[in-house]
């Protein structure tokens, strides 16, 4: 029986590409950096120092910080308001918040994570908000649930995972969770693969829940 029910942030609740690709702009440009021609919201969702070390082409963590705090500076002053709630997700959040205990799982640092869902007045409708820690640390998604799991003391069977990419996927299977993927964020169908089922808009989310209770 499902009772609590973790959220993916960006590219499930927030279209927050515009944001952070343009901020990872940023910031090649001040490490003097050729800024790939190539579409950038591949960056959005994943551990950020993960794709940070393919943007930069190097992984000495000292160049990966550095690169990153670069980033943070500026992301926090205005990459982090250049974003917008997913059409319908505030009214899908309304209406699961009645039925079920919800959460957000995110590799986002958990003070940014909880400024966007204040900015947006969503926050009312989540128990707590997880992410990555205060100054990104630990941004495995397994790890980040695992926290959830242990603080909150729920059981993980009955849980279930809503994201957009594998991360949320296999960070959620590492426990047991079922996982639902969302189309309408940032990625693509391979990644999709392993999740129990696929929805192509928020407001498939409560009926495809209903359907996994079933």
């Amino acid at each position: 029986m499902i009772k609590n029910i973790f959220f993916d942030l960006d590219g499930t609740i927030t279209d927050s590409a515009e944001g952070i690709v343009g901020t990872v702009k940023f910031m090649l440009s001040e490490l003097k950096i050729a800024i790939p021609e190539e579409d950038l919201s591949w960056v959005v969702g994943p551990p950020f120092e993960e794709s940070v070390t393919k943007l930069i082409g190097d992984s000495n963590p000292d160049k990966v910080s550095h690169a990153v705090g670069i980033y943070r500076a500026k992301f926090v002053k205005e990459g982090l308001y250049q974003n917008k709630l997913y059409v319908g997700i505030e009214e899908v959040l309304k209406e699961l918040s009645t039925k079920y205990t919800l959460f957000i799982a995110t590799s986002k640092p958990t003070p940014q994570a909880k400024t966007v869902a204040k900015h947006f007045k969503i926050d009312k409708y989540f128990k707590e908000i997880y992410g990555s820690g205060e100054h990104g640390e630990m941004p495995e998604k397994d790890r980040i649930i695992g926290m959830a799991l242990e603080e909150q003391k729920i059981n993980s069977k009955e849980c279930l995972m809503i994201g957009d990419r594998h991360h949320d996927i296999e960070g959620a299977m590492a426990h047991g969770i079922i996982a639902i993927s969302v189309s309408y964020g940032y990625g693509d169908l391979q990644e999709f693969s392993e999740a129990e089922l696929v929805v192509n808009s928020p407001d498939e989310i409560p009926g495809s829940i209903t359907s996994l209770a079933e």
